[in-house]
């Protein structure tokens, strides 16, 4: 059994290629989704900016709310003293509306700090939505160049199959088969030199005879550390 090394070694640089591309191929979509997600943090970070705002104006609506009961609560008090009949139920009254006209106030002072909030919110959404504006451009555009990688990725791998259909054309096929549960095993060159004595696929020191029987050219010689097929030039 012949065994051409030359052509084997043109087919090994062929399938490197295509392994290689194939890998940028999968990492496309892990690119896409990084991508993807900064998208999603600004979308959130201006849905977690409009619902403060929300939060802040619900809270604004609340306190006028209160404070319109605690002004009610006066005018109730003041129409009871239209019809007490002393002095001190009298002062009493105004004792309440006071308490009162001191709770509205601390009322008012927290609602015009939740609109003082709600203010700066307000300019922090608009912010946000500058901000995604440009971000789901710079987005697009990003996705729509990795699209036409993964086209062009495609057309090549294509390409080297179509490639390597030529290159198996002649080869041994017990060879080729061997070649491949290799390869495919290890998922790295299934075809490795010898050097210093050594298996350039795992580095470690080969017995003489294997270097001797890896100069031959009627048989594949592999080595017994991790399975690979040696050739020797010299």
């Amino acid at each position: 059994m012949a065994v051409d090394f030359d052509q084997l070694l043109v087919l090994q640089e062929c399938d490197r290629r295509i392994r290689q591309i194939a890998k940028h191929q999968r990492d496309v979509p892990l690119r896409q989704a990084s991508i993807r997600e900064r998208l999603d943090s600004h979308e959130k970070a201006l849905h977690d900016a409009q619902e403060n705002h929300k939060k802040h104006m619900l809270k604004v609506k609340e306190l006028e709310g209160e404070i319109e009961g605690q002004k009610q609560k006066i005018a109730k008090h003041r129409q009871q003293q239209m019809s007490v009949k002393s002095n001190d139920d009298y002062r009493a009254l105004d004792r309440e509306v006071a308490t009162t006209q001191k709770a509205i106030r601390l009322l008012e002072d927290r609602e015009l700090l939740v609109m003082e909030e709600m203010e700066q919110l307000g300019v922090l959404v608009q912010s946000r939505k500058v901000e995604l504006g440009k971000e789901a451009e710079e987005v697009r555009l990003e996705l729509a160049r990795l699209d036409e990688l993964l086209e062009e990725i495609g057309e090549q791998v294509e390409g080297l199959k179509e490639e390597r259909k030529t290159l198996i054309e002649g080869i041994d096929p017990a060879v080729l088969s061997r070649y491949e549960r290799i390869m495919n095993h290890l998922g790295s060159d299934a075809i490795v030199g010898v050097q210093g004595g050594a298996c350039e696929g795992c580095n470690m020191r080969l017995p003489p005879q294997l270097v001797h029987d890896a100069r031959k050219k009627d048989a594949l010689t592999l080595c017994n550390y991790c399975g690979r097929i040696l050739y020797s030039s010299g």
